[in-house]
């Protein structure tokens, strides 16, 4: 045991765990941390707040040897608590007694998580790459380790001794993976500063731990209050489940319109509604968009048009940062929060709003009415309310105004899908049949994505084209000068006698792939023709093809023109691995061209072989190939929007 004193408060600091390097001051809750002469104060840290805890710093137990390889006594030295965005989260410094060796301790649905510090044998992985379900080996741990969150949490307090300094605030990023067994690890990964720790451990049963709670402190329990409210028409039970937010409630035994008034249920009058049950039930509890959330109101509104009722079904949910609404249309779904109206910027005179840059074009006006009510609200909501909406929306965003000729409120709201949003609130069967598209429903088919892929297939596949044609440029078989006749052919065919041919010597194919025969030539009005053949010297097999090149230029009107080309190449298909010949049988022909120049003597000519040439052709059929899916994406984003559209009621949206 080390004693020091506080070098803030002066108050007795005791180290008692050999692998503490830190402690908050139990006097002044200042963060101490130990140097190499004495201790220094980094600043107060916040108080702790109060959670169910499982344990508290001085308290002792036992794991048995199923964890420890033989029964092991353990000390619970310090304990943090950190908020990964869903509530603070408590973990505890311990150490094993007998090996002195110190782990983090954690409790999850049920069961302990017990991580020991392990120095990487490798560097570990960036925190960019550990994606959520990747899969892979970590330096330091046995196995293949599957990525089970990654996140970010934020240091709330901390009390005792702890293995590092403690300061409130301080955000981390961090990922959990599970492995072989019960394996368990952690990446720490900080701010990104200094290098990331591991520490791995595996998955505890509470039956391997045993704790004496032998350490003095309060241990918070949480309580719930299970008061409940009557009807004071019929007697029912109505819940109020947010006192806070509550002004109105509706019976939804005898359809009784309530007021609440200082905890009390007020009768206002009956409603004329037939009772309905809500697709989620009131008083359900979930977590939505990382919301713990509660549903303790359900409305139906609705739209006449052309004589016609279009109606949807709105639920109110409580949370701890206030009200949020969840709307079902047709089976589509929309999480709504409220914004203010400081947030949104009017452009195009109102057909479009701007929220955090992003652009919402109109999609519907609506003067709504309450048709139903059930549940408690936080206004005074009554059958036959109504309000002037407007939608905006921006896939899979939404931006809706609801007016009145007192208040304008503004939401902004997100699609959820319907599977999902049934596992949010744990409920169970089929969520209600989609029917058509949703307003702020996201398209399934992304035109920019899909011309980003397009574009970037198609960059690549001319970067490999290039590539390829560049590491084949001195893959050269055959180079060889052509012998022409000295008079032109009459007939367009070589030769009989075959005096001009060309038989090069043997040359080596090493593997098979396909070949290009460049015909270079200084022809002018006039065409090179070539007869060429590759000669198999195993089997003597011929595979034949014919090569040309012709360039003509004159003056016609005045005006000089051009057409042909002086050199061409000619492809041949895969070719198989082998040793061979080439045979050249070449001719001409003279074309004059009005104002061209005079008959020129017979055109020189060679022929260059190359190994592993494509053609641009088959480059030019490859992009077509790949844009033929991209008529596909088309087709099917555009069906997409107008099946879309076919909901809105404005036009001129941009």
């Amino acid at each position: 045991m080390r004693q020091a004193s506080c070098p803030n408060c002066g108050g007795p600091i005791e180290f008692r765990m050999g692998a503490s390097m830190a402690q908050v001051c139990p006097f002044c809750r200042f963060s101490v941390v130990r140097t190499d002469r004495s201790l220094e104060a980094l600043g107060k840290v916040a108080d702790l707040v109060p959670t169910a805890a499982d344990l508290a710093v001085g308290d002792r137990g036992t794991v048995s040897a199923a964890v420890a390889g033989q029964p092991e006594e353990l000390v619970v030295g310090g304990r943090k608590q950190l908020d990964h965005g869903q509530g603070p989260w408590d973990e505890y410094y311990i150490e094993l007694t007998r090996r002195r060796q110190w782990a983090w301790l954690a409790k999850a649905q049920g069961r302990w998580i017990l991580l020991f510090p392990t120095q990487p044998t490798a560097p570990l992985p960036s925190y960019e790459q550990m994606s959520p379900g990747a899969q892979g080996t970590i330096p330091g741990a046995e196995g293949t380790w599957t990525v089970q969150e990654r996140g970010v949490s934020t240091l709330v307090s901390a009390e005792g001794e702890l293995p590092e300094p403690a300061r409130s605030g301080v955000r981390g990023r961090y990922v959990d993976l599970v492995g072989p067994g019960e394996g368990f690890a952690t990446i720490d990964y900080g701010d990104g500063s200094a290098a990331p720790t591991l520490y791995v451990g595996r998955k505890i049963p509470t039956s391997e731990l045993a704790f004496e709670k032998s350490a003095a402190g309060p241990r918070a329990v949480q309580e719930v209050d299970t008061a409940r409210l009557r009807c004071p028409n019929c007697g029912a039970p109505v819940p109020i489940r947010a006192p806070e937010l509550t002004d109105r409630a509706a019976c939804g035994s005898c359809n009784s319109l309530l007021d609440f008034q200082q905890g009390q249920l007020v009768f206002l009058k009956a409603l004329d509604q037939a009772r309905r049950r809500p697709a989620i039930p009131l008083g359900t509890e979930g977590e939505l968009f990382g919301e713990p959330l509660m549903v303790i109101g359900y409305m139906e509104r609705g739209v006449y048009e052309d004589g016609q009722l279009f109606q949807w079904r709105e639920y109110l949910l409580h949370t701890p940062a206030g009200y949020r609404w969840l709307t079902e249309d047709d089976g589509h779904w929309t999480y709504l929060r409220p914004c203010s109206a400081a947030e949104i910027q009017p452009a195009m005179g109102g057909l479009n709003m701007k929220r955090e840059g992003k652009r919402h074009r109109l999609f519907s006006t609506a003067n709504a009415q309450v048709l139903y009510v059930s549940g408690e609200f936080y206004w005074k909501v009554e059958t036959g309310q109504s309000a002037q909406l407007r939608d905006f929306v921006a896939p899979p965003k939404i931006l809706s105004e609801e007016r009145t000729a007192s208040e304008v409120v503004w939401s902004a709201g997100q699609y959820v899908e319907p599977k999902a949003l049934w596992a949010a609130f744990g409920l169970q069967g089929d969520p209600p049949q989609r029917t058509g598209v949703g307003p702020c429903q996201p398209n399934p088919v992304s035109l920019k994505a899909g011309c980003a892929t397009f574009l970037a297939l198609s960059l690549g596949l001319c970067v490999l084209s290039s590539a390829l044609d560049a590491t084949h440029n001195q893959d050269v078989l055959v180079r060889t000068p052509l012998r022409l006749p000295p008079q032109p052919s009459v007939t367009g065919q070589p030769d009989s006698s075959g005096a001009h041919a060309v038989l090069t010597e043997p040359f080596t194919l090493p593997r098979g792939e396909p070949l290009g025969l460049l015909l270079s030539t200084s022809s002018h009005n006039q065409y090179v023709g070539a007869n060429c053949a590759l000669v198999d010297q195993a089997t003597n097999e011929v595979r034949e093809f014919y090569a040309d090149a012709g360039y003509y230029s004159g003056v016609s009107g005045g005006e000089s023109w051009s057409e042909g080309s002086r050199n061409d190449t000619t492809y041949v298909k895969r070719v198989p691995a082998g040793t061979y010949r080439l045979r050249v049988d070449p001719f001409w022909q003279a074309h004059p061209q009005p104002g061209g120049p005079p008959g020129t003597p017979a055109p020189t000519a060679s022929v260059t072989l190359q190994a592993g040439v494509t053609s641009d052709m088959s480059l030019m059929c490859s992009l077509c190939f790949l844009f033929l899916p991209m008529l596909f994406i088309f087709f099917r984003s555009v069906t997409f929007e107008s099946r879309r559209n076919q909901k809105s009621n404005v036009t001129g949206g941009g």
